[in-house]
């Protein structure tokens, strides 16, 4: 059998190792000839979590507005306001929009 024969059935069964596998392969030359098929590298930011967070952070504000009633809340809020700084910043995130005060008087029949 030649070289080119060795290389095309070689080739043959890396793509049906690939075809076999389910998920997208890599084929790739090494220095020496030999061919390769490696699974492609995985990572990323994972964005998928990103809706995620945000409704956990609904949840929580929502909670939070929940437990402690508006007007405690909307104090609390206002003190983090006046520290300046990194608790302006949490203020204006927690700050109580109409989706939160939606979810929190949806949570109150279960609080």
């Amino acid at each position: 059998m030649s070289d080119r024969q060795k290389f095309k059935s070689k080739m043959k069964r890396l793509a049906k190792q690939q075809r076999r596998a389910g998920y997208y392969r890599t084929q790739s030359v090494n220095h020496d000839g030999m061919v390769l098929g490696r699974a492609p590298a995985r990572g990323g930011f994972p964005w998928h979590l990103v809706p995620l967070a945000a409704a956990a952070f609904w949840l929580f504000r929502a909670f939070a507005y929940t437990i402690n009633g508006p007007t405690a809340y909307l104090e609390h809020v206002e003190g983090l306001q006046s520290s300046g700084g990194l608790g302006g910043f949490a203020a204006w995130m927690m700050q109580a929009d109409s989706l939160t005060i939606w979810i929190a008087q949806y949570l109150q029949a279960f609080v």
